[in-house]
């Protein structure tokens, strides 16, 4: 019961997130985006899933560029026009790793979205 609950928050604060972080232009490229994509995979970093430092509006085609070609040049592109600090200051929460995520976490993610 717990474990549905949490996941109905999850994906609640994954919505609220998306849409508050999409963006009109890619990020990469300045096509149309119709997608906000985590600089810090959300799979290994579950605890910058929902942080506004890591939601990039980014097109489908530099989307598949950054997930399938291995190709460095969308990620310096992001830290050129982003810049160091911005890169710095989430390399540095990237660190943070919190043991758990639970129900409480996901209830404070999606008053601060609404």
């Amino acid at each position: 019961m717990a474990i549905d609950k949490k996941k109905r928050l999850k994906n609640k604060a994954d919505k609220l997130w998306y849409h508050k972080h999409l963006k009109e232009n890619c990020e990469i490229c300045g096509k149309r985006a119709n997608q906000v994509h985590h600089f810090f995979p959300k799979g290994h970093y579950a605890h910058l899933r929902h942080d506004e430092d890591n939601a990039i509006s980014v097109c489908q085609g530099c989307h598949m560029k950054i997930h399938f070609t291995g190709s460095p040049e969308p990620i310096q592109i992001l830290i050129k026009k982003r810049g160091e600090e911005w890169y710095n200051r989430l390399l540095e929460k990237s660190k943070e790793r919190p043991k758990t995520l639970g129900v409480g976490h996901y209830e404070a993610i999606i008053e601060e979205l609404s």
